[in-house]
């Protein structure tokens, strides 16, 4: 396995993007690959608003979905546990015009 995405896309047409890159593949570009696939494929099947959301610890996704287009439109205390510590989050958010088929 190298990296495992998953879109739960929402009644609105918005879709909700995770993933998660096995360690032996950490910084090959893989996950950029990955996610920019799923977005455009979503992207032509009506999909033009992304949301994503991540620990405020985890340089590699902020850095990942930063360089993906998304905007960061909120700060979560608390959002989360991880291993027992309150996790604060980022959420993230990309609008794609209708008509411009890629993010």
């Amino acid at each position: 396995y190298v990296v495992q995405i998953q879109v739960t896309i929402r009644p609105d047409s918005s879709a909700y993007l995770a993933y998660f890159t096995f360690t032996s593949q950490w910084r090959r570009g893989y996950a950029f690959e990955a996610c920019q696939a799923v977005i455009r494929w979503l992207i032509g099947r009506g999909v033009h608003e992304f949301v994503a959301e991540m620990d405020t610890r985890n340089v590699a996704s902020i850095r990942l979905i930063e360089k993906l287009g998304f905007q960061r439109v909120a700060y979560v205390p608390k959002a989360a546990q991880i291993r027992g510590a309150d996790s604060d989050e980022y959420r993230y958010s990309l609008t794609v015009p209708r008509g411009s088929g890629r993010p």
